[in-house]
């Protein structure tokens, strides 16, 4: 299935070179069980792969939760993207407090099932960053989180997204329309 109508009509070199080469992709999904590759998008950089998930995650004003753990270069991307960042504890009471109406995803580096589970309840996208998170059971749920997994290579840096198809989808779509502008083709 294809990401929407609109992409279905686009060139399929087009889809390949936005999103990095079909192998490539493949390989990175083939470390997740029963990941579609067309779930993967890869970029030149890790700043590269930050700012076009957050531009593809929120509008300029919007905000991303970061927690202690995470990268220093996703507050430095949002600035980049024109998106506040707010600094916030692993603390439930915390979490929900500050989440607020313009709060689009969370950003961390590290979970566990525990924090996962919490995390899931506020019922936005989850950017895990360089993390080796635990993905079972929570992405097996029926109200899962999209989760954004967010790893450097060697010579690029790539996102898997994982959750249900109606979360994933249209953040793909956006990606899929940002990458272009941001990414050289990598591969």
């Amino acid at each position: 299935m294809r990401f929407s109508e609109r992409s279905d009509r686009r060139d399929p070199a087009m889809r390949e070179n936005a999103l990095g080469r079909t192998e490539e992709r493949r390989a990175i999904a083939a470390m997740f069980a029963g990941l579609d590759p067309d779930r993967v998008a890869i970029a030149p950089s890790r700043a590269a792969i930050h700012l076009a998930l957050q531009l593809a995650l929120a509008d300029p004003g919007e905000e991303l939760l970061v927690l202690p753990d995470a990268d220093a270069i996703v507050r430095e991307v949002a600035i980049v993207a024109g998106l506040a960042t707010t600094d916030v504890d692993a603390d439930g009471a915390a979490l929900f407090d500050t989440a607020t109406g313009r709060t689009r995803a969370i950003v961390l580096g590290t979970a566990d099932e525990e924090l996962l589970a919490l995390l899931a309840e506020l019922d936005l996208p989850i950017v895990a960053v360089d993390s080796s998170i635990v993905l079972d059971p929570i992405v097996h749920t029926e109200r899962a989180p999209l989760i954004a997994i967010v790893r450097e290579g060697a010579t690029y840096a790539w996102l898997a997204l994982f959750g249900p198809a109606d979360r994933v989808e249209p953040l793909m779509t956006r990606l899929e329309w940002i990458a272009p502008v941001l990414f050289a083709r990598v591969g």
